[in-house]
């Protein structure tokens, strides 16, 4: 989860150190730049997301050392896009308003040692900033890509040529993806191949498609709204343009039910992630098990402890709560609302047929702890029938409890009724930077829900 943090970081800091404000043209001639293989495809609409807030312009007016943001050069009352090509590059295009004042303000920067003076390639020109980010600009667009090493950015700059010359037949206009992200309104909007995405990340997404389905073949599309003060509000869907994983998709989509929200309270603010969701627990396990990285992670969980007949005992709301972030040792704290606890019938199978140097004990009334030395897992149904869980007796206790410092109401409510939600606290992941708050305000929470 982290990873795709981090690279969405990276596509917003990006347009954060080229991008100004503000004169308006019709002509988008510059989105020809943007290159064709593009596997992910991201469009920011700085003018609405920055709005008329005095101290976003003035923060960003400071990160991009210019007075008046209008003598830039840089036209973002157009979109700016970011795309992600198929060999893993990372590039931003904006609407340049007026060539001449663009590379006045670069070659300012470069007096202050924020970039190189500005350089001639073909009828292009060139500099970079901060040594890792390669810029080229012409009448029309500018194209920033990075990171690039040294040794690199000699080749980006025949690419970035290479895109600025590029006309629209050679370009991503007029693609279904691209037709796709116009369809789209938000702050910012993603249409990207699952492909562009990190496994671990994108394994939910993919949930119900067809196993011999190709991760490029299954897109993701996003629309991001800024909630001032309170979070950043993501919908999105799955989706393909090949019509049988595209069914298969929307039919696995369905199994998800409004939230009722019995959990929602019991996920405090400061920790790292929840996951929020409604199922029939019967039907839920076959969509994992027709996933194959779900399949593989159950089967490694079912050696011990028999976890898909506790998911086809939950009939109501579901949540997974990680309390911090660790990449050697995930801390899971999960509860639900069961129809039946009937796979305590079997605890004492699943006591004798633990692995070498595992075991399962008893904790108290219909509740257990599994260990296997380094991890322990503590489970069990409470009397009015729900699953609780976590790696230990506070965290599994607190599972199903109100927490302290819960999220707040306004947070809450946006979580309720939808069919589920992913919560990251991007804060404790310290994603939250003088590139990224500009942009963002104080807001420290990013709500993922599906459409």
């Amino acid at each position: 989860m982290k990873k795709i943090v981090v690279k969405l970081t990276l596509l917003v800091a990006l347009c954060s150190s080229m991008t100004a404000l503000l004169s308006s043209c019709s002509n988008n001639d510059y989105v020809n730049a943007i290159p064709e293989n593009s596997i992910a495809v991201v469009a920011v609409d700085l003018q609405n997301l920055l709005g008329n807030n005095d101290d976003n312009l003035a923060q960003l007016k400071s990160l991009i050392m210019v007075e008046n943001v209008e003598d830039c050069g840089i036209d973002v009352s157009q979109k700016v896009f970011v795309f992600e090509t198929e060999d893993g590059n990372i590039g931003c295009v904006a609407k340049v308003s007026n060539k001449k004042k663009l590379d006045t303000w670069l070659n300012q920067l470069a007096d202050k040692g924020y970039c190189k003076s500005t350089s001639k390639r073909k009828d292009f020109r060139f500099t970079t900033i901060k040594n890792l980010v390669v810029v080229g600009f012409s009448s029309k667009a500018i194209v920033a890509m990075g990171p690039v090493l040294p040794f690199r950015q000699a080749e980006t700059q025949k690419r970035i040529a290479m895109y600025l010359e590029q006309d629209e037949e050679k370009s991503i206009k007029g693609s279904p993806v691209f037709d796709k992200l116009n369809d789209l309104d938000g702050h910012i909007c993603l249409v990207a191949q699952a492909a562009a995405l990190p496994d671990n990340f994108v394994a939910p997404f993919i949930l119900g498609a067809p196993k011999e389905a190709d991760a490029s073949q299954i897109m993701l599309a996003a629309e991001m709204n800024i909630v001032p003060n309170v979070c950043i509000e993501i919908k999105g869907e799955t989706f393909s343009f090949n019509k049988t994983i595209d069914s298969a998709l929307k039919e696995s989509s369905s199994t998800f039910r409004p939230i009722t929200g019995k959990y929602v309270n019991c996920m405090p603010a400061t920790v790292t992630a929840g996951v929020f969701m409604n199922i029939d627990g019967k039907r839920f396990i076959e969509i994992l098990h027709s996933s194959a990285f779900f399949s593989a992670l159950l089967s490694g969980m079912n050696t011990a402890i028999d976890l898909d007949n506790i998911i086809r005992s939950v009939d109501g709301d579901l949540s997974v709560v990680i309390p911090e972030y660790n990449t050697e040792n995930t801390n899971l704290r999960l509860a639900a609302q069961l129809a039946n606890k009937d796979f305590l019938n079997d605890i004492d199978y699943w006591k004798e047929s633990c692995p070498n140097g595992t075991s399962i004990a008893d904790w108290g009334k219909d509740s257990y702890f599994y260990s296997d030395g380094n991890i322990s897992y503590y489970f069990g149904v409470s009397d009015d029938m729900q699953y609780f869980s976590g790696g230990s007796p506070d965290d599994a206790r607190q599972s199903i409890i109100k927490a302290s410092n819960p999220l707040t109401d306004e947070l809450q409510k946006k979580i309720i009724g939808q069919r589920m939600c992913i919560v990251l606290n991007i804060g404790s992941l310290g994603l939250v930077n003088d590139f990224i708050e500009p942009l963002l305000g104080n807001i420290h929470t990013v709500i993922y829900s599906i459409k």
